[in-house]
């Protein structure tokens, strides 16, 4: 009962003590009339005391406790405001994802949109390569056919010659030989493949040439003695000669015509280099201005076919470096050729 009455502090118990003197006093001189003796003045006095002091400490109680339900009273406002705040997030939390979920659907569309248009332009995009290789294909056999009409309107042919497809020289650039021989008249054509090609070359010779002679290098027996037997058909043996040359190394890195077979030619007019095939070796063709350049004349032309490969075009790189006298261009046939001549 006096710890719940009388303050913890010292301070405090120091004022509730005088308060309770002050008290008895002041209650002792009012009592003294009521009660006989002094005693029983000073026991109602502490007794009034006592009474104050509780109704001072109930007092203060209240008050803090009014402090107290104040204070939460403030908090309880401040969670209102912080769930208030917290609403109003949610909301524009919702709001943002609703419109989030829907730029996103848009989008989506969009995506999908873009997708079938990349779709179709692929398909476009196919049609017109199709359609660009296919022209391309019919312009290259209306050039062929254009070359071979040409050709054909220059000789009388009597009797079949070989079709000048696939490995054998294609007609643009028999055509491009054969206008050689009629303007320039080489006297000596070497050439490093025989076939179609030492045809129609001979049949230059016959018509615009007759002074002009051909010698072809061949690796091949049977290949050879199919071109001899071509050349027999035609009347056309005295202009050209077919060698059997099969291939050596001779201490190259790439096998090449054995050097007996070509070792006594000089002064050439006119280089056709179209053998060895791809299939005998990588780099095949690569000796042949190693070998020959400098049996070519100084007014001599080199052709090298196939110049749309990749081999040959290293090739020409190649000899572009080691032999600078020599200048190059691309002549645009069916499988491009390379053409050096020496510079002046």
């Amino acid at each position: 009962m006096y710890r719940r009455l009388v303050p913890g502090t010292r301070i405090g118990r120091l004022s509730v003590a005088g308060i309770g003197v002050l008290v008895v006093t002041i209650a002792a001189v009012l009592l003294q009339r009521t009660f006989d003796d002094v005693a029983s003045a000073v026991l109602g006095g502490i007794v009034v005391a006592l009474l104050a002091i509780a109704i001072l400490r109930i007092e203060m109680h209240s008050r803090r406790m009014a402090g107290r339900l104040h204070e939460i009273e403030g908090v309880r406002n401040a969670v209102a405001d912080v769930q208030k705040a917290a609403d109003g997030i949610s909301g524009l939390v919702r709001t943002q994802r609703d419109s989030s979920l829907a730029g996103i659907a848009e989008l989506s569309g969009h995506v999908s949109k873009l997708d079938s248009a990349l779709a179709d332009q692929r398909k476009l995009t196919d049609s017109i390569k199709t359609y660009m290789a296919t022209r391309s294909g019919v312009e290259q056999n209306y050039r062929q056919i254009q070359a071979m009409l040409n050709l054909f309107s220059m000789f009388d042919i009597e009797g079949e010659i070989p079709p000048m497809r696939g490995w054998a020289a294609s007609p643009d650039i028999t055509l491009y030989l054969v206008e050689i021989v009629r303007l320039q008249k080489p006297q000596l054509i070497v050439e490093c493949g025989s076939g179609v090609s030492t045809f129609w070359l001979a049949k230059a010779a016959e018509k615009y040439s007759p002074d002009s002679r051909i010698i072809s290098l061949d690796h091949e027996a049977t290949f050879a003695a199919k071109s001899r037997a071509l050349l027999d058909r035609h009347g056309l043996s005295h202009f050209a000669e077919i060698r059997d040359a099969p291939l050596e190394k001779n201490g190259e890195t790439q096998a090449w015509y054995s050097p007996a077979a070509w070792h006594d030619i000089e002064n050439i007019d006119l280089l056709f280099v179209d053998g060895p095939p791809k299939d005998s070796g990588p780099l095949a063709r690569r000796p042949a201005l190693y070998a020959l350049a400098d049996k070519v004349s100084r007014d001599g032309t080199i052709v090298l076919d196939d110049a749309k490969r990749d081999e040959e075009l290293a090739i020409l790189k190649e000899w572009s470096e080691s032999f600078p006298e020599f200048s190059q261009e691309i002549l645009s046939v069916e499988k491009h050729a390379g053409v050096l001549r020496r510079t002046p």
